[in-house]
């Protein structure tokens, strides 16, 4: 700054004596002025120019080296987390001696081997067969689990056949519950449970009536040679018995069938339908033939 002032005052000094007039000196002569320079008043007209870029610039660059530090400061900690993350990669060595240091005393244990006692064989469970359930008021014969095919083509099914009118039925009828029925309704059902003795006895006389087989009546089973290829094929598929008549009914060759009806076309007429068996008119001729029985022809 002392040199640019400097230079101002002899710009000033050299204006000053240029516009000045010539004097005399003493021996009346004119002082002879010195000729004005034109570069050093360019000097001094772009001397303030260049002055306001200089402080433009130092101010630009004291800025950038400040945000340069801040950057720096930024970026450091990046720096030493990529350092310290590359760090344990560069000593796997360290690491396998601490695993094989720890792992070392680790040693397997050999136990001594169980001593077998002698076996016991256990005893077979006892399996409890499932009590029957209730039976209903009616006489349908039921499919066991067993038949016996004859050599001629005929097949007797065993079935449980349940009656109605047994008297040693037993129906469960002492265990229901009547609580939801009004007591009068109660007191009618008790009525006919416990005095049964008139329409037992009336029902078994109808029963051994109904259970007489007519005369003549030829039993299908055991003269299966006789009607091979001549009566019709039939498989008796349910059988109902009850003491009334009405309430009577078989099922043949997927049909509902009862007393007097015709069950295989015009030739196979239902005479009577017994507990354990039925009477079929074929012909002429009274055959018996028991119950779910399938008859090939």
């Amino acid at each position: 700054m002392s040199e640019v002032m400097k230079a101002l005052q002899q710009s000033e000094q050299a204006y000053q004596a240029q516009s000045a007039p010539k004097m005399p000196n003493a021996h009346g002569h004119y002082m002879q002025t010195k000729p004005f320079n034109k570069g050093l008043v360019v000097l001094l007209a772009a001397l303030p120019v260049a002055l306001v870029l200089g402080a433009v610039f130092f101010y630009h660059q004291a800025n950038n080296a400040s945000s340069e530090v801040g950057v720096a400061k930024d970026e450091l900690p990046v720096e030493e987390s990529v350092i310290s993350q590359e760090s344990p990669a560069a000593e796997p060595e360290n690491l396998t001696q601490q695993d094989s240091v720890e792992v070392a005393p680790v040693q397997a244990r050999l136990l001594p081997y169980p001593e077998i006692e002698a076996t016991k064989t256990l005893p077979a469970p006892k399996v409890k067969a499932p009590s029957p359930s209730a039976p209903v008021n009616s006489s349908v014969n039921r499919t066991a689990q067993t038949s016996s095919r004859r050599a001629d083509g005929g097949t007797i099914i065993k079935t449980d056949q349940i009656n109605m009118d047994d008297q040693n039925s037993d129906w469960g009828v002492n265990e229901l519950d009547l609580s939801g029925v009004s007591p009068e309704l109660a007191e009618i059902f008790r009525t006919a449970i416990d005095s049964p003795a008139a329409s037992r006895k009336k029902a078994a006389t109808a029963a051994q009536t109904s259970m007489q087989l007519p005369q003549g009546t030829v039993n299908l089973v055991g003269n299966e040679k006789q009607y091979a290829g001549y009566l019709p094929k039939m498989n008796f598929e349910t059988h109902m018995y009850s003491s009334q008549p009405t309430s009577r009914w078989i099922k043949v060759n997927g049909t509902e069938a009862h007393e007097g009806d015709w069950i295989v076309g015009d030739s196979v007429k239902l005479d009577k339908i017994l507990p354990g068996s039925l009477v079929i008119q074929f012909d002429g001729q009274l055959i018996q033939v028991p119950a779910l029985y399938e008859w090939n022809g």
